[in-house]
């Protein structure tokens, strides 16, 4: 598990992943995959800051995603509303519940 606030380097994992938001003048919570991490990042527009929580290998661990929504709990960016922080938690319940997250396929043969 990891949390960044570091703004710069948050942009550019956004925009490498293009999902970088065209709008900066409200609140946004996006959650996407990269590589084997999945990534949950907060934008405050009055603050104008950015915080990210990464689930690091989550596929080969399933505790990571259930982690990663008590790390967002536990560890709210002091800038961000109730309703970002239940929004980013929902995002990880939805990628918890997925049938893309691949822990839930199985062979049945």
């Amino acid at each position: 598990m990891q949390i960044s606030t570091d703004n710069t380097h948050i942009y550019n994992l956004l925009e490498n992943a293009d999902q970088l938001f065209p709008d900066f003048n409200s609140d946004h919570a996006v959650a996407f995959d990269l590589e084997d991490d999945f990534n949950v990042v907060l934008y405050t527009s009055e603050s104008r800051n950015f915080v990210s929580y990464i689930a690091e290998n989550y596929l080969q661990q399933a505790d990571e995603l259930p982690a990663l929504i008590q790390l967002v709990q536990d560890f709210p960016d002091p800038g961000c509303s109730t309703f970002l922080l239940n929004e980013a938690i929902r995002l990880i319940e939805d990628k918890l519940h997925s049938k893309n997250n691949s822990r839930f396929y199985f062979d049945a043969h």
